[in-house]
């Protein structure tokens, strides 16, 4: 069943969706996205198989990794992921794999903001998250926690990016690398872009 998750991606994805780019960077928010020559380059995310390391099924949250990095994934209340979490349980869901389908990476602070704050706090990390619209279970309730992985979010190297660069440029190139546009769906709206 280990064998079947991806190979490590989180970090890569992240660092690829956040790299500066001045083209996006000086691109004027009332002007059409592309107008001022940056170029097209809508990341489109494959399905990966990850393992869940723990599911909050009343606050719509997982944590996965990809055996090297963490991530919090957060899904809709109107989604696939709903049933799947009720259907499989949270207690078989944890080190079980699953298959992400329709999900696109964001910030935390936006995947939480239809989550009761004081409830979400302290049980997830900043600033990067996973928006979640539908993933499969595959099983494996039984594995143990695969290696040792540590969160993306306080990876070297993508803190190398964050820490020189203003929160709205960040969110500024998730949105058009994503969605060639230029604002990431809000919580609760995790839109298809396959």
């Amino acid at each position: 069943m280990a064998k079947s998750m991806s190979t490590p991606w989180l970090e890569t994805t992240l660092v690829d969706l956040i790299a500066a780019d001045a083209a996006i960077d000086d691109m004027d928010d009332a002007v059409s996205i592309g107008s001022k020559g940056a170029t097209n380059r809508k990341y489109h995310h494959v399905p990966k198989v990850v393992q869940v390391l723990s599911c909050n099924p009343t606050l719509r949250i997982l944590e996965i990794s990809d055996g090297q990095h963490t991530i919090h994934v957060f899904y809709p209340a109107k989604s696939g992921c709903v049933s799947v979490v009720e259907d499989v349980g949270a207690s078989q869901l944890k080190h079980s794999m699953i298959k992400l389908k329709n999900y696109h990476v964001t910030t935390t602070v936006i995947a939480a903001g239809d989550r009761e704050q004081d409830k979400v706090a302290g049980k997830i990390s900043f600033p990067f998250a996973i928006l979640c619209k539908d993933f499969q279970y595959i099983g494996g309730h039984d594995l143990e926690k695969l290696n040792n992985p540590t969160s993306v979010n306080s990876s070297t190297q993508v803190k190398s990016l964050i820490d020189k660069q203003a929160y709205r440029l960040i969110v500024k190139r998730l949105a058009f690398r994503q969605f060639n546009g230029r604002y990431l769906p809000q919580a609760g709206t995790c839109v298809s872009h396959l």
